[in-house]
C-alpha cells in the first residue's frame, strides 16, 4: 500500500514538472551551487548539494534543471510512501497481526494509510515543493524517515534501528534546520519511553548503557559531519573583499558559489546555524498570531475538505495507550513536534513562510490517517450490527455492504478531487519562462561584452531574476563574463550605498545594466532597453531632454492639472493590448467587476483585458484630451541631442489589487505598500505588493502644436513580487515629482499572472 501510494504521487508530480529551472524559491541558486559543487545560502545545504550533483550526473538525459526537479518529485513521493507506511504500522504492526493495536482490520489499515499518504501528496504547500528544485522535499523525506525508523525501533527493539536513527538525525540537520523540531519528541518516544532498553536502573546508567550512548553520539556526529564539506570546499575560493570604513564593499561583487566563505570556525558556525536570518524571527507583535493561525487553519481546511476534523480525532487517537503503537509517547511526540514547529515558525518573517511548516504537514498527515481509521472503525461497528441482526429481506446485509463501500468511495473521491484541484493549480508543465527570460538577458549581456570589450555588471535585484540568471551562467554556461553585484548583506548594502551612486562607481569599470527599473538611476543615467521584452536595461550616458522652463496653458488654463478636476486631462490610459497579453472580459469573474462604471464595463467588453506577467516591461499608453493640449514655449531656442525633445512633467501609474484600497488612492501618499525599497514580506496574512506605483518622465517633441492629440507610450515594469490577481490601474500627470495634490484617475483594469 505504501509503495502504491508513493508511485501514485510520483506519477502526479512527474506529470507536472517543468523541463527546466522555474521561478519560485531558490531553485536557480541551489542548482548552480549544487551542480558546480559550491556553497548555497545558509545553511549551505551540503547534503542537498552533494545528492543533487550525484543524481544529476547519473541521470543521462533531460536538461539539468529538469533532473533537479525530478529529484524533488522522487523525494516527495518517498515522503508520501513513508507516511503511508508509518500509519499502516501504527494500525497493524506486522508482528501482531491478530492484535491490531488500534483495533484496525487490514482493510481499515490499508485505506487509512492510503488516505494519509495521498492527501499529503495533493496538499498544495507540500506537493508544490516536489515540483521544483528546492530543499523542502528533502526536508520532508527526512522528517518522515526519522518518524518511521523511530517507530521501527519501538516495535522491533532492534538496536540497528536506534543506531540508524542517530545517524539519520545528524544527517537531517544538514538537510534543513526545521528537522530540529523533531528532537524533543524523538527523545520522549525513542529514549525516555524505552529507558529500560538502555539498562537504566533508577536513572543510573550501566557500563553497557554508556557504551551504547557513546555509539549513538558518534553516529549522530558522523551524520552531522557532512557540514565539513562547507569549509573544505570554500577553501578553494578566493577570500571575498572586506567592506570599507563606510560599510560598502569595494568591488561589490559576490561569488555565488561560495556564499559566506565559511572557511573558519566562526563563519562555518554562522553559516550552518543561519545567523544571517535570525533577525527575521519574532519580529512581529504577538497580537498578529491569532489572525495568522486562523488563516493557516483555513488553508488546511481548504485542502483537506471534509476530512479536516479528522485531524483532531487522529491527534487524540495517537495518545491512546497501545503498546505496539507507542501509546502516550507516540501522541506526545507528534503533538510536541507540531506545537514547536507552528509556535516558533509562525513568528518567522519570510516570504515563503508556508515552506517552514513541513514538520507540521507530516504530523498532520499521520493524524489524518489515524482519524480516518477511527471513522472507518465506527462505520465497521455499524455495519457489523447490521450483519448481526439480519432481516428476512436481507436489507441489513445490503446496508452493511453499502456503508463499507460508501466510506471507502468517499476517501477515494476526496483524493481524486484534491488531486484534480492540485494539478492545474501547481503544475509547471511546459513552463520555461524563467529560463527563457534568463537566456534573453544572457544574450544581451554577451552582446554588450563583445561591443564594449569590458565585463558588464548586471543588477538583478529580485531573487527570481538573480537565481535564474545564475542558472544560465553556471549551469548553461552563458554570459560567464557578467558580474552580478550582490552580496550576503543584500539590501543592506543598497541602504549604505544608494544604487545611483553605486552605478556611478561601477560605470568606470564596465557597462552597468538593470533588470528592474529604479527611478533614481533612471533620473541620473537614463535607461536604454537591451532586450525586446524590456527585462534588461542599460544605465546610459544619454543626455536628458531639458525641462520646459515656461509653460502656458491652452484653453481653460485654470482647469489644467487642477487639484480638483472632474474630467482630468487623460482621455485614455491603459496597458497595450496585443495578441500575447490580451484576454476577453469573461476572463474575470463578476465579483471583479462590481465597482466598475458602465463606461468601464463597456470598454472591457469591447477591448478585452490586458493580461500581464511578472517582470514584464509593458507599454502603458496615455492619450491626452483634445483640445486642451498645452501650448509649449521654452526660454531656450536651441535644440538638444534628443531630436528637439522636451521634458514637460511626469506620468505616474499605480496598480492596486482589487479590494485592497478604500476608494481612490490619496494624492498626498508619498510611499506605497509596494515600494520596491520596502516590500512587505509574505506571511500567512499579508501577501506583498498589494499596491505599487512607478513614475516616468513625460517627453514630447519641442515642435508639438497646441490642440494636437498626444499619445505617450510609457514602459512600466511589473514587479516580480506582485501576487496574481485583478488590479485597478490609476493614473495621474504631474509637473513635479513631489506633487501632493493632483488626484488619481482610474483608467484600466488588468489581470496579473505568473505564467
Amino acid at each position: 500500500m505504501a509503495a502504491l501510494t508513493g508511485l501514485g504521487a510520483l506519477a502526479l508530480y512527474a506529470s507536472a514538472l517543468s523541463s527546466t529551472v522555474t521561478y519560485g524559491g531558490d531553485s536557480g541558486e541551489l542548482i548552480a551551487a549544487s551542480y558546480r559543487s559550491g556553497i548555497a545560502h545558509p545553511t549551505g545545504y551540503p547534503l542537498y548539494c552533494l545528492l543533487g550533483r550525484l543524481f544529476a550526473s547519473l541521470l543521462p538525459f533531460g536538461e539539468i534543471g529538469w533532473r533537479y526537479n525530478l529529484l524533488s518529485a522522487l523525494l516527495g513521493a518517498l515522503t508520501v510512501a513513508l507516511v503511508a507506511a508509518f500509519v499502516h504500522r501504527v494500525l497493524a504492526p506486522p508482528h501482531t497481526p491478530s492484535q491490531s493495536t488500534l483495533e484496525a482490520s487490514p482493510s481499515i489499515a490499508n485505506w487509512s494509510a492510503l488516505g494519509a499518504g495521498a492527501l499529503l501528496a495533493g496538499f498544495y504547500y507540500f506537493g508544490s515543493q516536489a515540483l521544483i528544485a528546492e530543499i523542502y522535499a528533502l526536508n520532508g523525506f527526512f522528517l518522515a524517515l526519522l518518524l518511521y525508523v523511530a517507530l521501527r525501533w519501538h516495535q522491533d527493539a532492534d538496536w540497528r534501528h536506534a543506531y540508524s536513527l542517530a545517524l539519520l538525525l545528524g544527517l537531517s540537520l544538514t538537510a534543513h534546520l526545521s528537522c530540529a523540531f523533531l528532537i524533543p519528541g524523538l527523545l520522549l518516544f525513542a529514549f525516555i519511553g524505552h529507558r529500560d532498553r538502555f539498562g537504566f536502573d533508577h536513572w543510573k546508567p550501566s557500563h553497557e548503557t554508556a557504551k551504547r550512548l557513546a555509539v549513538l553520539g558518534a553516529l549522530f556526529l558522523a551524520g552531522f559531519s557532512i557540514t565539513l564539506y562547507l569549509p573544505l570546499r570554500s577553501s578553494v575560493f578566493p577570500t571575498p573583499p572586506a567592506p570599507d570604513a563606510s560599510g560598502v564593499l569595494p568591488i561589490f561583487s559576490w561569488w555565488p558559489l561560495d556564499w559566506g566563505h565559511p572557511v573558519d570556525f566562526a563563519h562555518w558556525k554562522a553559516h550552518i546555524t543561519a545567523q544571517q536570518y535570525k533577525k527575521l524571527l519574532f519580529q512581529q507583535p504577538l497580537s498578529t498570531l491569532p489572525a495568522k493561525l486562523f488563516v493557516l487553519s483555513g488553508l488546511v481546511a481548504l485542502q483537506l475538505l471534509w476530512a479536516t476534523p479528522l485531524l483532531l480525532a487522529g491527534a487524540v487517537r495517537a495518545f491512546q495507550h497501545r503498546t505496539h503503537a507507542g501509546g502516550r509517547w507516540l501522541g506526545a511526540m507528534l503533538a510536541l513536534t507540531w506545537l514547536l514547529n507552528i509556535g516558533i515558525q509562525i513568528n518567522y518573517n519570510v516570504n515563503d513562510l508556508p515552506n517552514f511548516f513541513f514538520p507540521a504537514y507530516v504530523t498532520q498527515a499521520i493524524w489524518l490517517g489515524l482519524g480516518l481509521a477511527w471513522l472507518l472503525q465506527k462505520v465497521e461497528e455499524r455495519a457489523t450490527r447490521f450483519e448481526e441482526q439480519p432481516d428476512k429481506n436481507g436489507r441489513s446485509m445490503v446496508w452493511a455492504w453499502r456503508l463499507r463501500a460508501l466510506s471507502r468511495a468517499t476517501i477515494a473521491a476526496t483524493i481524486l478531487i484534491q488531486w484534480g484541484i492540485f494539478w492545474p493549480t501547481a503544475s509547471l508543465r511546459g513552463d520555461t519562462l524563467a529560463r527563457d527570460r534568463a537566456l534573453e538577458r544572457a544574450t544581451a549581456l554577451e552582446a554588450l561584452h563583445q561591443k564594449s570589450g569590458r565585463a558588464p555588471y548586471a543588477f538583478l535585484i529580485s531573487n527570481d531574476s538573480l537565481w535564474t540568471f545564475w542558472y544560465a551562467q553556471y549551469v548553461l554556461n552563458r554570459a560567464r563574463n557578467t558580474i552580478t553585484p550582490w552580496g550576503a548583506l543584500g539590501n543592506e548594502q543598497f541602504s549604505i550605498a544608494p544604487l545611483d551612486n553605486m552605478t556611478a562607481r561601477l560605470r568606470a569599470k564596465g557597462p552597468v545594466t538593470f533588470a528592474h527599473w529604479d527611478e533614481a538611476v533612471d533620473a541620473r543615467f537614463p535607461f536604454e532597453m537591451l532586450t525586446r521584452s524590456g527585462n534588461l536595461s542599460l544605465a546610459s550616458s544619454r543626455a536628458l531632454p531639458p525641462p520646459a522652463k515656461q509653460i502656458t496653458r491652452f484653453n481653460e488654463p485654470s482647469k489644467y492639472f487642477a487639484p480638483v478636476h472632474r474630467d482630468g486631462e487623460i482621455a485614455r490610459a491603459r496597458f497595450r493590448r496585443t495578441p500575447l497579453n490580451q484576454r476577453g472580459s469573461e476572463a474575470m469573474g463578476d465579483e471583479d467587476l462590481t465597482d466598475l462604471t458602465s463606461d468601464e464595463r463597456s470598454a472591457l467588453q469591447r477591448e478585452g483585458v490586458a493580461s500581464l506577467k511578472r517582470e514584464d516591461m509593458a507599454a502603458f499608453e496615455i492619450d491626452f484630451r483634445r483640445p486642451r493640449w498645452l501650448e509649449l514655449k521654452t526660454t531656450q531656442t536651441s535644440h538638444d541631442p534628443q531630436s528637439g525633445a522636451i521634458h514637460i512633467g511626469w506620468a505616474e501609474v499605480l496598480l492596486a489589487r482589487r479590494g485592497k484600497l478604500d476608494g481612490p488612492p490619496q494624492p498626498d501618499q508619498s510611499t506605497m505598500v509596494g515600494d520596491p525599497r520596502s516590500v512587505a514580506m509574505l506571511n500567512a496574512t499579508e501577501p506583498p505588493m498589494w499596491v505599487w506605483k512607478q513614475t516616468r518622465r513625460l517627453i514630447v517633441p519641442q515642435a508639438a502644436r497646441a490642440g494636437a492629440l498626444l499619445r505617450a507610450a510609457v514602459p512600466l515594469q511589473i514587479e516580480a513580487y506582485a501576487p496574481s490577481g485583478v488590479y485597478d490601474v490609476w493614473t495621474r500627470l504631474v509637473f513635479s515629482r513631489d506633487d501632493r495634490s493632483t488626484l488619481w484617475q482610474r483608467t484600466d483594469v488588468v489581470q496579473l499572472t505568473h505564467r
